[in-house]
């Protein structure tokens, strides 16, 4: 084998172990991997990071539902009016 092609195969060899070493690592400092290992209340992100539930809002939309509602009754009955 000549030079040129042992030097070419150990640049392969360093580049493919460089990359093995760099996906291990990044699979070892994760902080978490499901949502079990974060505790309660809480969830693992796609950063493999743990975060705080959202809060969630509860909105009641009956109120505005019967606005519109009457709107529209109002509407027809003014429309019937008219015609």
């Amino acid at each position: 084998m000549n030079k040129k092609g042992g030097l070419f195969i150990a640049i392969i060899i360093i580049i493919a172990l460089l990359v093995i070493f760099w996906q291990f690592f990044s699979v070892i400092s994760r902080q978490c991997n499901k949502d079990w290992e974060c505790g309660e209340n809480r969830y693992c992100g796609s950063d493999f990071e743990c975060h705080d539930l959202p809060e969630i809002h509860h909105y009641h939309f009956i109120l505005p539902a019967l606005i519109i509602a009457a709107g529209f009754i109002g509407a027809v009955i003014l429309y019937k009016k008219v015609l």
